[in-house]
This record gives structure tokens, C-alpha cells and sequence, in this order.
């Protein structure tokens, strides 16, 4: 095998085992995260917006341990926390977008509504955790 397909291979091998890696965590944190939209939203009785809203203020900190440690190992620490917090905010406006028109134009449960917001959001905030948060600087 020549070097350049080594190369390719080690590169497809790395990038799968950080997607799982982010799948795993994002399972992790959506499952919290729902339990935390359904105490909110049924035990406290917070509306829909609310409850959202409430479930993700108390994961972004623990997934940004997470996917620090444990999916991107990003070598910088404290210089990417605005930047994360900035991502989170513009994907938590998409999650927010998506609920917002669930919410109006389908009859579907909050609890499905959440799940749905909750999709957009990951995806998006993958995306922006790759491409702009946890990136190594040499």
C-alpha cells in the first residue's frame, strides 16, 4: 500500500471514530437533556419554551466537558469558551426555530417537539463544534 492511501485510511479511521465518539456523548446529553425538558415541563409544569430552555442551560456546560475531553481533545482550553458559547446560542436559536413552528403548525406532543428541536440542533452544533470550536492550533 502506498503512503498516500495509509494516509486516507488512517484519516477515514479517525474521522468515523470522532463521530461515533460525538454520537455517543450527543446520545448521552440528549437523553439527560429530555429528562430534564419532561421535570421541567410536567413535575414543574413549566411551559414548552420554558422547559427547553431550562434543560439546556444545565447540559451546555457538561457537553462542553465532554466533547472537549473526550470526542475533539482540542489542545486550547480557555480561548474557546466564547466561541463555544457563541455556537451553542446560534444552534439553541435553530432548536428554538424548530420547536416555534412544530409548536404552531403540528398537533405532535411537547415531548416530540423537544425531540425534534433537540435533532437541528445537534447536527448543526456538530457542525460548529468541528469547524470552528475544538480545532488544534499549532
Amino acid at each position: 500500500m502506498k503512503q498516500k492511501e495509509i494516509d486516507i485510511l488512517k484519516l477515514r479511521s479517525y474521522l468515523v471514530n470522532k463521530i461515533l465518539k460525538f454520537i455517543f456523548v450527543g446520545i448521552a446529553n440528549t437523553i439527560l437533556c429530555l429528562v430534564l425538558f419532561l421535570v421541567f415541563n410536567n413535575f414543574f409544569e413549566f411551559d414548552m419554551y420554558v422547559s427547553n430552555f431550562l434543560s439546556y442551560l444545565v447540559i451546555i456546560p457538561l457537553s462542553y466537558i465532554f466533547y472537549r475531553l473526550y470526542v475533539f481533545k482540542a489542545s486550547t482550553f480557555d480561548q474557546n469558551k466564547v466561541t463555544y458559547l457563541i455556537c451553542f446560542v446560534m444552534a439553541y436559536l435553530l432548536n428554538y426555530f424548530i420547536i416555534l413552528c412544530f409548536s404552531t403548525y403540528t398537533n405532535l406532543s411537547n415531548e416530540y417537539i423537544h425531540l425534534t428541536g433537540m435533532i437541528g440542533y445537534t447536527v448543526f452544533f456538530y457542525y460548529l463544534n468541528n469547524r470552528f470550536v475544538f480545532i488544534n492550533r499549532t
